[in-house]
């Protein structure tokens, strides 16, 4: 079962380097990653020598990665299956710190709980991440001091340390950079489709909040060029609404009082 876990998460790994690089073919390794990944936890729940506290982990994992693979293809529910995974991620380690009456690996749970907290804010680019950052930062700091004379060091510890250094470097990456990756496919190509116009639209938005007006604008005519393409396909949608919230957004952009993205009013579907 070992092999079978690291082999879906190698293809998942290499599915996101794919994908940074605009390679064909990457959305498939990330299907595959999963299928791979689901097979593994439906083994390990079936097994009889795994605790009931270890499968509620593996159900976790297997919920905030179904997540993350839902958000790079931007399926629905993706929130709501990202809280369920890290609900049962943060019910699984009360039940291990009880277990093990609140010992050193308590802290590195928890430690692993707030790194998954900080990669939701980041995925669904909510606002305040570096606080939850700096919660990291600064219960990472008290476990290596408690734990950097414990030996052996445990795969738990490993894991833990692998998702903090995942911390600190998407800490030193802006919002529209994540944007942009997670949707390069619609940002790339201007399609007829409302998919394509949310990813501009809202592309402009957070390049326009780093300071990059001029990308802002170039991304805000590509969302105009993205609705004047869905009038050419003959589908009935409100266009004139589309267009004036546009026209609206370039202008707020050229004299800097752009103030906030609204969803409800800019958005056909969540990214």
């Amino acid at each position: 079962m070992k092999k079978l876990f690291l082999i879906s998460i190698t293809i998942f790994i290499s599915s996101l380097i794919m994908r940074l690089f605009d390679m064909a073919g990457s959305s498939f390794f990330t299907g595959l990653s999963w299928v791979l990944f689901l097979i593994y936890c439906a083994l390990f729940l079936f097994s009889q020598e795994n605790t009931t506290n270890d499968k509620l982990n593996v159900i976790s994992w297997t919920l905030i990665l179904t997540g993350v693979f839902f958000k790079l293809h931007h399926y629905p529910f993706i929130i709501i299956i990202l809280l369920s995974g890290i609900g049962l991620q943060f019910i699984y380690c009360n039940i291990s710190s009880i277990k093990n009456q609140f010992d050193d690996q308590s802290l590195v749970l928890f430690l692993r709980f707030i790194c998954l907290i900080y990669f939701l804010f980041r995925l669904q680019y909510w606002p305040r991440a570096q606080f939850v950052f700096l919660l990291v930062a600064g219960l990472a700091l008290v476990t290596y001091f408690k734990l950097k004379t414990v030996k052996p060091i445990t795969n738990r510890t490993i894991t833990t340390a692998i998702l903090v250094s995942g911390v600190v470097i998407i800490s030193f990456i802006r919002t529209h950079h994540i944007f942009y990756y997670l949707n390069t496919y619609y940002i790339n190509n201007k399609y007829g489709n409302e998919f394509a116009y949310t990813a501009l639209n809202k592309y402009s938005w957070f390049l326009y909040t780093a300071g990059k007006t001029n990308e802002a604008l170039n991304a805000n005519t590509s969302a105009y060029e993205s609705i004047s393409n869905i009038q050419k396909t003959g589908i009935k949608i409100d266009t004139a609404k589309y267009f004036n919230n546009l026209r609206l957004n370039r202008v707020n952009i050229q004299k800097h009082t752009w103030i906030d993205y609204d969803h409800e009013k800019n958005a056909f579907h969540s990214f």
